[in-house]
């Protein structure tokens, strides 16, 4: 397995750890092969952050009252589906690259 390998699958596992700062570090510092998966790896986990963000603000716009409102655990629930598929996805990809063949 190579160094390269490693770093993509760090930049996909990082959804456990640390979401969006191993795979920025892995997009500026390394080569061609870590960098297109560690650009997937980091789009992955900035899509649930940035719906997080954004019902946040709505919650803050709305004083709180929008907290106990049905649309609020509608959308609280769906944000969490979609991480855990997230999730998955970065497991199974991080699976795919380890799989990966290194040519000579």
């Amino acid at each position: 397995m190579t160094s390269s390998q490693i770093s993509s699958i760090i930049s996909y596992i990082s959804v456990f750890f640390a979401p969006v700062l191993l795979p920025l570090i892995v997009l500026i510092a390394g080569d061609d092969f870590s960098r297109s998966h560690a650009r997937r790896a980091l789009i992955s986990h900035l899509i649930p952050a940035l719906m997080f963000l954004g019902l946040s603000f709505w919650v803050y716009l709305s004083d709180g009252v929008f907290m106990y409102s049905f649309l609020f655990w509608l959308l609280f629930s769906s944000i969490a589906f979609i991480q855990i598929v997230i999730m998955i996805y970065n497991v199974i990809w991080a699976v795919q690259v380890a799989k990966v063949v290194p040519q000579a």
